[in-house]
């Protein structure tokens, strides 16, 4: 792994990362790594009856603080196609010489499935700030409070039954390059002794769903 890798690795699971799905994915797409290391990280701690929407083990790595990742995607999916509405259009976010507007960006047809999801295993001495981070101190600002440079925004969070548990869950909107968003579903999947987060990820404009993301929670059963 090179010295670029690492870095942006330590930037994606221990600063930014909680959320910003999109640089985590681009970032393991960069990595070794192969679906039976995928299998065998998984079976240590879970089992999967069926994954939903066509999702399967990708691949899985080990980060340099630590974090292990177990990367779901469709198979044959094609790249991310970028959002670009006409400026001047409804939903454009801004005029041609005026700021991005986010809350005016174009939001995609809902209900569309995820396009990929992941499994991280975070180290003990990780999980007390990786979990208040993830659900604890929430962003409370609205697209219409967000700056140029853009930024998260929660849309929902509550606690969902997994099992005979209940687990927090958030759904995140980040607002950012491109003038475009990524949402992201996150649900704490811990077990006793393991801090592990489920991540589910939509493509850029799409909205995401706590349903659709609760279908992929409920494939996953702790062992």
């Amino acid at each position: 792994m090179t010295s670029c890798q690492e870095s942006n690795a330590v930037v994606v699971l221990t600063g930014l990362g909680l959320a910003l799905m999109a640089a985590l994915v681009a970032y393991l797409a960069s990595l070794g790594g192969s679906a039976e290391d995928g299998e065998q990280l998984l079976d240590q701690s879970y089992s999967v009856s069926a994954w939903p929407f066509g999702l399967g083990i990708h691949s899985a790595a080990t980060l340099p603080l630590g974090e292990q990742v177990l990367r779901l995607t469709v198979a044959g999916d094609t790249p991310e196609a970028p959002l670009e509405p006409a400026n001047g259009a409804p939903g454009a976010p801004a005029t041609a010489d005026g700021p991005i507007v986010w809350w005016k960006l174009a939001v995609g047809s809902p209900g569309q499935p995820p396009r990929e999801a992941a499994l991280v295993w975070y180290p003990k001495e990780m999980a007390a700030s990786v979990l208040e981070q993830a659900f604890g101190s929430l962003p409370a600002a609205s697209p219409e409070d967000l700056k140029q440079a853009g930024g998260p925004v929660v849309v929902r969070s509550e606690r969902v039954p997994w099992g005979e548990l209940e687990v927090p869950l958030v759904h995140e909107r980040r607002f950012g390059p491109g003038a475009r968003f990524h949402d992201s579903v996150r649900v704490n999947i811990s077990t006793a002794g393991e801090t592990c987060l489920l991540y589910v990820m939509w493509d850029a404009g799409l909205p995401g769903s706590v349903e659709l993301a609760r279908e992929v929670l409920a494939a996953i059963r702790p062992r």
